[in-house]
Parts: C-alpha cells; sequence; structure tokens
C-alpha cells in the first residue's frame, strides 16, 4: 500500500475581497483538481479528488476534506500516457485526461495502461484497490470521460493514433497538426460506453473528427453532448449532440465571427452552456436540445476565461484575467460580475498550468487550480 500524506491544508485572506481561500496542497510537484467537465468533490462533501506528480509519476489521489490527509488512489509508476492535451508520454502510463467522477456513489474511474479502472473512495484509508473495468483498443488516444448520472456506465472517446506523428511536444502542436491529419485521412474518433457492471462495451458513435470532452445529460435521460476539436479548421460547429438511438448532429451552426468553446450542461439538463468570442469580444450563452437560444451575453471590456455553470444555472464562474469570478444576470438583458478571489496563474496552453474552476455538488464553493507558487497546487473558495 502507498503510503499517506499528512494534510497540506492552509488558509488565507484574499487580498482583494476578503474571501478566505483554501489551498489543499503544498507539495513541490503538480496537483490538480479533476478537468471541469467532472466533478472534483463528492456530493457527501467528504473527498476532494487530485492528480498529483507527487511520487514521481503521476497518480490519483484522495482528499479527506475534514483532516486534510491525502490518500493514494492508483498505482502507476509509468509516466504519463499520451492522450489529448499531453501529446509527450508512454503507452502504459495513466492519462491524465481520463479521470471521471461518480459523485453519489464515491467512486472513481480512470484509464491506465490499456484498462479503464475503478477505485473506490471510501476504501482509500485502508488502502484503495482499483479493479480492472475495461480494456481499450490498443493504441488508441484518449480524452475526457464522463460518468452516466445513475453510475452505471462510462463514456471514452478515443482517436485514431494515426492522427499524431511522431515528435509532437505541446499541446498546441497537437491540436494545429491532428485535425488537419484526421481530415486529410479520413480518421475517426469512436465513443465507448462502458457497462460499469459487465465491462461490456458499445461504439454508440464513430465521427469523422477529433472528439476530445463527452458528457452524458445529467437528468439521465441517456443524451449526450460532444465536440469537435479544431473546428474551425473545417466546419463551423463545436459542440455536437447525441441522442440515445444513435443519431448525432450539430447543436447549431456557428457564425462566421464566432468562435466556440467548452460546453457544458447545466445541472438540471435544462440548457446547454459555452462559451467563446463573438467578433473577438467574449461571449457566454445557452442553448436548449434543440439548438434555440436561451440567451447570449458579448463582453466588452471584461476578461472571461474558462466558464461553467452554477448549480442554479443562474451563474456562470470563470477564471478571467487575475480573478476567479461569478457573472449573475443583471436583470437588464446582461450580466454583472463579482470577484471570488485572486488566482494569479499563469494560463499558458498546457493543461497543468489551467485554473478550470468549478463549483462543489453542494453549490457553495468553487475549486480551482494556480501555479502562482510556482508549479500548480489546488484551491477552494466559498461562493458567497
Amino acid at each position: 500500500m502507498l503510503k499517506h500524506f499528512a494534510s497540506e491544508k492552509s488558509v488565507h485572506t484574499d487580498p482583494d475581497t476578503g474571501a478566505e481561500v483554501i489551498r489543499w496542497t503544498g507539495s513541490p510537484a503538480r496537483d490538480n483538481h479533476l478537468y471541469f467537465t467532472t466533478p472534483s468533490v463528492t456530493r457527501d462533501n467528504r473527498w476532494l479528488v487530485i492528480q498529483s506528480e507527487r511520487l514521481g509519476s503521476v497518480n490519483l489521489f484522495a482528499v479527506d476534506r475534514d483532516s486534510g490527509t491525502i490518500f493514494p488512489l492508483s498505482q502507476n509508476e509509468h509516466g504519463t500516457q499520451r492522450s489529448y492535451c499531453w501529446p509527450i508520454g508512454t503507452r502504459d502510463g495513466l492519462v491524465k485526461a481520463s479521470p471521471a467522477l461518480d459523485p453519489d456513489r464515491n467512486r472513481l474511474f480512470y484509464v491506465q495502461g490499456d484498462s479503464l479502472w475503478r477505485v473506490e473512495l471510501d476504501d482509500a484509508e485502508r488502502g484503495a484497490t482499483p479493479q480492472h473495468v475495461w480494456t481499450l483498443p490498443v493504441g488508441w488516444w484518449g480524452a475526457f470521460n464522463h460518468v452516466s448520472p445513475d453510475g452505471g456506465k462510462v463514456c471514452v472517446p478515443l482517436v485514431d493514433p494515426r492522427a499524431f506523428p511522431e515528435g509532437l511536444r505541446t499541446q498546441r502542436q497537437q491540436m494545429d497538426i491532428g485535425p488537419r491529419i484526421i481530415d486529410a485521412l479520413g480518421l475517426t474518433s469512436r465513443l465507448y460506453v462502458i457497462e460499469v457492471a459487465t465491462g461490456a462495451a458499445e461504439v454508440v458513435a464513430e465521427v469523422p473528427f477529433w472528439c476530445t470532452h463527452v458528457q452524458f445529460d445529467p437528468t439521465g435521460s441517456g443524451r449526450m453532448i460532444f465536440n469537435q476539436e479544431g473546428h474551425r479548421l473545417y466546419s463551423h460547429s463545436r459542440t455536437w449532440c447525441l441522442e440515445p438511438h444513435g443519431a448525432w448532429r450539430p447543436l447549431y451552426d456557428e457564425p462566421d465571427d464566432e468562435f466556440d468553446n467548452h460546453e457544458n450542461w447545466s445541472s438540471d439538463g435544462s440548457m446547454i452552456v459555452y462559451h467563446g468570442a463573438r467578433s473577438e469580444k467574449p461571449l457566454i450563452a445557452a442553448r436548449r436540445w434543440d439548438g434555440s437560444l436561451i440567451f447570449e451575453t458579448v463582453f466588452d471590456g471584461e476578461h472571461i476565461g474558462h466558464t461553467t455553470p452554477t448549480l442554479d444555472s443562474r451563474g456562470f464562474i470563470t477564471d478571467g484575467g487575475r480573478h476567479v469570478s461569478v457573472f449573475v444576470d443583471d436583470n437588464a438583458g446582461g450580466m454583472r460580475g463579482q470577484r471570488l478571489c485572486r488566482h494569479d496563474c499563469n494560463q499558458v496552453l498546457n493543461q497543468d498550468d489551467h485554473v478550470h474552476p468549478l463549483v462543489t455538488p453542494r453549490s457553495d464553493s468553487v475549486v480551482f487550480a494556480s501555479n502562482v507558487l510556482g508549479t500548480s497546487n489546488v484551491y477552494e473558495v466559498d461562493l458567497a
């Protein structure tokens, strides 16, 4: 059993807002919460899940939110596996993009080597033992996975490995070159849905572009949204809709002067929220499943970064500029922003140095990352 780590929790007062900010990690290694299309905190508020390189190779850990003790969940000694956002790596390591949390059952799913694994967070104190769920097709590159709301299925998007020639060094190179090769060679991405109980797998869609994000409808309808990475090279559709019977279509056609990014369901499934830019000005918008527009706000003079909705779908958490902020309806056809705290993160094009703010399942706080101290650490601030 891997050793646990004593609490690294510390608290400071934000100099701009006076908010109390928790820093959960303090190692010299990279420490990150999970990607913001999946929760990082369980609904019972017991656990915070992080990725950390404190053991040399990247591994997954559960932070006890009462004591701050950090318990290992995975047993990876083979570094980072090549995947979306991480083009450099091994074939046997852990896929950093892959962890997906089932917050209601305190289970974590992730890809390491050629397998999808499941680990029970509530076993962490006794020594969690990962359980094999499914064997992936050899060599296909992974991305951001997602768990169905009933915990019974995991969607795993994979792309043909011929899309990525040897020698790619950066995420920018991967995103510039991969979509062009996929289009030129007629390659595909496959959206696998895995039955957790049996390990049975089904390709629910095979699409002629690079898919890197998938999310189940939180209402349990069986619908999913997914993306086309690099979509501006070939079409005007970033966000796509997958019906339970397998038909898929774009959410809507983006206008020529718009660039959409980072789609997310609202917690009640009533809308799909996305952010991007219109004529180079920041944009937050939402649409219904049929593609009809619910609202959109184009900002002038505001910095809008990665955006996710609050659980009541009335606010939007962003990491633009130097702050984690929440924007809410101003009752006049626009939005007003409230700064929660500084993050002061240097957000280069590197997933390990992104803030990715995400509201916790209880909707009372926001988890985020920052490299303000040199390497990334995990923080939390109240959503007041």
